[in-house]
């Protein structure tokens, strides 16, 4: 008679049951991964697993008191190595996978003033503009990310955002058929997000 007690527990027939902190994050995170690491996905789904991974063990030690945002810096830790070549901004090295990656994140809403406007920012910047402008993450969570107080926070996003809106000017004064297109969700939420900080472009060189 087979012992029952040795199974692995699963959720559904031959699949292990999955991992409830993984469960818990993983969608949201891949999103997230997949905006910050432009459009290529596998390196985004490395990124998450690794990051998740993090989560896990630092959880089950010290626990987590802002998850979401820990998660997000973990992320950006791992997409550290990650080749930014993506489109005529970035000189792409792979034209098949450059056109990939431009359909996958144009799938998420983002049109081409977003992209350029992503594309031209640090992968730190990236993901703050991503975390707190399009996810919504609450400044605690920015905090986690970044290890900062409040007040370094909000500057660091200011800088973000304001990066972003120039290279999303630049995109569309130097690509005339750019304008044509339309400017998406996530163009809408980051340009109204980035007129809460005016003074971001100046605090940078502070």
């Amino acid at each position: 008679m087979t012992d029952k007690r040795r199974r692995p527990r699963s959720d559904v027939a031959g699949r292990p049951k999955r991992n409830p902190f993984n469960a818990r994050h993983l969608a949201r995170l891949r999103g997230f991964a997949v905006l910050v690491a432009l459009g290529d996905q596998p390196a985004a789904l490395r990124a998450c697993e690794r990051a998740l991974a993090d989560g896990e063990r630092r959880h089950a030690r010290h626990g987590l008191a802002h998850p979401e945002g820990w998660l997000r810096g973990r992320v950006i830790h791992h997409l550290g190595g990650l080749p930014q070549p993506l489109a005529r901004w970035l000189a792409p090295s792979d034209e098949a996978h450059m056109i990939e990656r431009r359909a996958t994140l144009r799938a998420l809403g983002a049109s081409d003033a977003v992209i350029g406007g992503l594309s031209s920012l640090s992968l730190l910047d990236r993901g703050l503009v991503v975390a707190h402008e399009v996810e919504r993450l609450p400044m605690e969570e920015v905090q986690a990310m970044l290890g900062r107080d409040a007040a370094g926070a909000r500057r660091r996003v200011s800088r973000a955002l304001h990066g972003y809106v120039r290279g999303a000017l630049k995109l569309l004064e130097e690509e005339p058929w750019a304008r044509r297109e339309p400017s998406g969700e996530l163009a809408t939420r980051i340009a109204m997000a980035a007129r809460h900080y005016p003074g971001g472009a100046e605090e940078r060189s502070r």
